[in-house]
């Protein structure tokens, strides 16, 4: 485990009111892991996105994963375009709208 004292450039950032997407290509990426952890030390509401299941980060996230299902593999063009309609998705719903018309767009 990690103090938040030992990574001081997160502390100061995140508190209780805050919520956080923690993205890893693998679910396994150090340094968003680190700052994973110092963020639910605070009390931030913290989800996990991730392409494999059962990784450190969707088992680690408390409030729960994102699982990309349709590319794992190192970086590449794919896992990253999945990761920004994943967003895309996100940031629909969050505002209220309708996600159908994504349908439409561009494979």
């Amino acid at each position: 485990m990690l103090a938040h004292s030992s990574i001081p450039q997160y502390a100061p950032a995140v508190n209780h009111e805050d919520v956080g997407l923690f993205v890893s290509q693998s679910g396994e990426t150090k340094d968003v892991l680190n700052a994973l952890q110092v963020a639910e030390a605070r009390g931030m509401t913290a989800f996990g996105m991730a392409n494999v299941i059962g990784s450190t980060l969707t088992k680690a996230t408390l409030d729960g994963s994102i699982v990309l299902r349709y590319e794992i593999s190192v970086p590449a063009t794919k896992t990253f375009t999945n990761q920004v309609v994943t967003f895309l998705y996100l940031a629909t719903r969050l505002a209220g709208k309708e996600t159908g018309g994504l349908a439409k767009s561009p494979t």
